[in-house]
């Protein structure tokens, strides 16, 4: 199982023909997961959670003209039939996508309630029973920690599942970092001819901090341990602050 190097769009024919490489399609051989398709632009985003996949969608619901509720899905049952369309996803440092996540789902306030938060908790973490608003950081990266890919929430699913097949051969055509969004969106979209798009920046983080000042080394290790097959197919690293 080799590392992909990110960014680097492969010497395949996919603007102009069909791709070139073998890649097993069978349904039962890919996880499920967003991907949303334009058969106008012959692209298919593949979306993970926590990785700007917000303003991705927004970006392509402004192109498409629809809602991002709305945008056209491709099942796994039918990539096969989109061989020659290109490919895409984005990634994002494990370390800096958990805590992420633990500040956009875990509230202070344990009487916070909306249409997406009950008793301070993304309603779609509840099914758990494990997180509780005001929890802290390192307890939330030890219950993200215990709870398996195959029951986890897509917030904190490993990312690989979204881009490999069981094979471990990748489905996508590029895959840009979430560190370089903008750029690495841009010129998807200038390979694929595609103008007059910008990127909105939707659910972006005040955060003050650098992730790595959030964790010590017993939950540094807890996430290496836990997101391995992230960190070494996506080719991240723990990162201090300069």
């Amino acid at each position: 199982m080799r590392p992909i190097k990110i960014g680097v769009i492969k010497k395949i024919l996919c603007f102009k023909g069909a791709n070139t490489r073998t890649i097993d399609n069978s349904p039962s051989l890919i996880w499920p997961s967003l991907r949303i398709i334009s058969h106008k632009h012959k692209i298919i985003y593949f979306a993970i959670a926590k990785t700007g996949s917000s303003s991705v969608k927004a970006a392509l619901s402004e192109l498409l003209g629809v809602a991002a509720t709305n945008l056209p899905r491709v099942k796994p049952r039918e990539i096969k039939n989109f061989f020659h369309y290109f490919k895409f996803a984005f990634v994002r440092n494990p370390w800096d996508r958990i805590l992420s996540c633990y500040l956009d789902k875990i509230k202070q306030d344990k009487n916070f309630n909306d249409d997406y938060f009950k008793n301070g908790v993304a309603k779609h973490f509840i099914r758990f029973q494990r997180f509780k608003a005001g929890m802290k950081f390192n307890d939330f990266v030890k219950v993200v920690s215990r709870i398996p890919d195959e029951d986890a929430d897509a917030h904190f699913m490993s990312q690989y599942r979204r881009v490999y097949n069981k094979k471990s051969e990748l489905l996508v055509d590029y895959l840009g970092r979430f560190e370089n969004l903008e750029n690495d969106f841009m010129k998807v979209m200038k390979k694929c001819g595609i103008e007059n798009i910008s990127l909105p920046h939707i659910h972006s983080s005040n955060r003050k901090k650098h992730y790595s000042e959030y964790y010590d080394e017993k939950t540094k290790e807890m996430i290496a341990k836990r997101y391995k097959k992230d960190i070494k197919l996506l080719n991240y690293k723990f990162e201090k602050k300069t």
